[in-house]
């Protein structure tokens, strides 16, 4: 059986709910228009202990510096994979990720997670 999806449909596919570290960690999607969430559009979403936070991303690599606004997050077998609103894609590996966590639950309003691929600069929104 083969199902066919359209580009809209599997993007929606892959703005997942993943849980780390006790958080759940998601994408906003990028819908300016959305009265609740529009502000929003392409942060990271984190929900701890029924707390809501929300940060925005700037990455640093080879080929790119600057903020990024996140389409999709998915969970990969080594790590998570991220796309941009410009199609980039780029991975976080897991100890990145336990360590972002880490930064939001202690309420750190800016931090930067180094890694030889790539820096993740987030700022705190709400």
């Amino acid at each position: 059986m083969r199902i066919r999806l359209t580009e809209s449909q599997f993007n929606n596919l892959l703005i997942e709910t993943i849980i780390v570290s006790n958080a759940k960690v998601s994408a906003v999607p990028i819908n300016w228009d959305d009265p609740k969430y529009g502000k929003y559009s392409g942060q990271l979403k984190v929900v701890y202990k029924d707390m809501v936070y929300f940060y925005k991303l700037k990455v640093d690599t080879l080929f790119y510096d600057g903020g990024v606004l996140i389409k999709n997050l998915w969970e990969t077998e080594d790590g998570y994979g991220v796309k941009d609103s410009t199609g980039k894609t780029f991975n976080i590996d897991t100890s990145q990720m336990n360590d972002i966590i880490s930064f939001i639950k202690k309420q750190l309003n800016t931090f930067t997670i180094k890694s030889s691929s790539v820096d993740l600069t987030l700022t705190k929104t709400v």
